[in-house]
């Protein structure tokens, strides 16, 4: 039970991986944030506003800028396969913010 809490809190983004399987779990957990760029985008927006943890749409967009431009991946294969979807999701959510702060 404690290695499954372990890997849980290594997909904090804040928390510096420790070994492989940390590593690969927060790189699953950033593949998952990029992938499909907006359309995800708007599924997690639901969440975290069902969570309290934003207030809106824009609020959303910014935070998610500040986390995808910081977002580093450890593991090779991440890196490889992923580096692209973050760059295009990166580039949508500034297009969105753009758009919203047009308004």
């Amino acid at each position: 039970m404690d290695e499954i809490r372990r890997l849980i809190l290594a997909t904090d983004p804040a928390q510096q991986p420790e070994d492989l399987l940390e590593q690969v779990m927060q790189d699953a957990d950033s593949i998952c944030a990029y992938a499909n760029g907006m359309e995800n985008q708007e599924k997690l927006f639901r969440e975290f506003e069902q969570e309290g943890m934003v207030d809106s749409w824009l609020e959303h967009v910014r935070k998610g800028i500040d986390l995808v431009s910081g977002a580093e991946f450890h593991t090779s294969p991440a890196k490889q396969r992923a580096e692209e979807d973050r760059k295009q999701t990166l580039e949508a959510l500034r297009q969105e913010k753009e758009s919203l702060e047009d308004q």
